[in-house]
């Protein structure tokens, strides 16, 4: 098959996106596909002189580069306007180019579904969908998306790209039903969920960091990701303050982000010196640091909408092997506790997430079994050579599908 993957965000294997883009593509490619990523310039390194188009290679997957200005935009409203250039050069790349079997286009950006849509109605071009964060209702519900309007267009244009799409790619089972509430008696959703990037957090050695930290005594517990005001980092800081007679803990945060000069004036205003925070580290160096952790943190605001979305992060701690520990429910904590890899709480119970810490500390055989079982989990489960055999079967089924005619495309 000829495949247009359509991901603004890609990146290669060392990039901060994870490896699902990356992995899935080259795999698709060993298996004989003609694959062609159309990418932003987000994440990727282009030369000052590069036009508004710039085809590339990453690893030997052929690219190609809309340079629109992505990675420069810092204000929401200069987001969506990069995005919505990108959506509109990517329709024109789609017209253009030799025609594709089929398009395999992520979302969010939410906009990244114009172009699939209107290159099927133009050009008879199927495309799947993959949905890995649920738009407009995730920024609506943790109180980025006000506007009524704005949310009632940006919801029918989902629900547009959902009945427009020939099979719809869900993470997980809640986003699975939440999509199929919208195309009802349509059994076109399929999920598929996260992968792991196996081979990379097999070889981490955290020895080093933590004898130069001298944490050789320590209890580390590690929390890497955005400082952001959905992460919820202050669930952290409360328990860093409530340990803070216990030189055992260490609380180590990762990350950068709109809320780390609050996050650090309340560490100096707390006398907190039981938290350290370190700027973003290369992916490639991301194995010594979560090997240099005895427990891996996820947090959130009480958000409840976020319980249903799919984090990255959790599965590069299952990938290293650690226990993860998370301060809320749904889907993830059913996972972990499933396979014995880690403890959930009750969104917001402060106490019972603090209880679960200390429970970890004093507990290490229960660590050491929690970080078996989470690399076994990672290695049966979201292994990418098992991932992408049903993405290729999605991919085939989405080709042989007849086009519907788009009058019949109806919001």
């Amino acid at each position: 098959m000829r495949i247009v993957y359509l991901d603004a965000d890609f990146a290669s294997a060392t990039g901060e996106t994870g490896p699902r883009s990356y992995a899935f593509s080259r795999r698709l490619i060993a298996r004989g596909h003609e694959v062609t990523i159309l990418t932003s310039d987000r994440l990727l390194d282009l030369p000052s002189d590069a036009g508004r188009v710039f085809r590339t290679t990453v690893d030997g997957i052929p690219g190609v580069a809309i340079n629109v200005g992505l990675g420069r935009a810092s204000s929401r409203a200069g987001r969506m306007w990069h995005h919505l250039r990108f959506a509109w050069h990517a329709l024109r790349y789609l017209l253009r180019c030799e025609r594709p079997d089929v398009a395999y286009v992520i979302s969010p950006p939410i906009s990244a579904i114009l172009p699939a849509v209107l290159v099927r109605w133009l050009r008879g071009v199927p495309y799947v969908l993959e949905v890995r964060e649920i738009w407009p209702e995730v920024p609506r519900g943790i109180d980025l998306l006000r506007s009524r309007v704005l949310f009632f267009l940006l919801r029918r244009l989902a629900i547009l790209g959902y009945r427009t799409a020939a099979r719809v790619v869900a993470l997980t089972e809640p986003a699975v039903h939440h999509i199929q509430a919208d195309i009802p008696l349509d059994r076109k959703v399929v999920r598929i969920g996260a992968c792991c990037d196996l081979d990379l957090f097999a070889g981490g050695d955290g020895t080093a960091i933590r004898a130069a930290q001298g944490w050789t005594d320590k209890f580390v517990c590690l929390h890497v990701g955005p400082m952001i005001r959905a992460t919820g980092l202050e669930a952290i800081l409360r328990v860093a303050d409530s340990l803070r007679e216990d030189e055992q803990f260490v609380f180590w945060l990762v990350g950068s982000g709109e809320q780390r000069p609050q996050i650090e004036r309340d560490i100096r205003d707390r006398d907190l010196r039981n938290v350290v925070i370190w700027d973003d580290v290369p992916r490639t160096q991301l194995p010594d640091v979560l090997a240099a952790a005895d427990l891996g943190i996820m947090t959130m605001r009480r958000y409840r909408v976020l319980e249903q979305a799919s984090s990255d992060r959790l599965f590069d701690y299952l990938a290293a092997g650690k226990p993860v520990l998370l301060n809320y429910s749904g889907w993830q904590r059913e996972l972990i506790e499933r396979h014995a890899a880690g403890l959930g709480t009750t969104l917001g119970d402060y106490g019972q997430f603090f209880k679960n810490i200390c429970k970890l500390c004093d507990r290490p055989e229960l660590r050491a079994s929690m970080g078996r079982n989470a690399r076994r989990l990672a290695e049966t489960t979201c292994h990418p050579d098992l991932l992408v055999e049903k993405l290729e079967a999605v991919l085939t089924e989405a080709v042989g599908k007849p086009t519907v005619n788009p009058a019949s495309d109806v919001l």
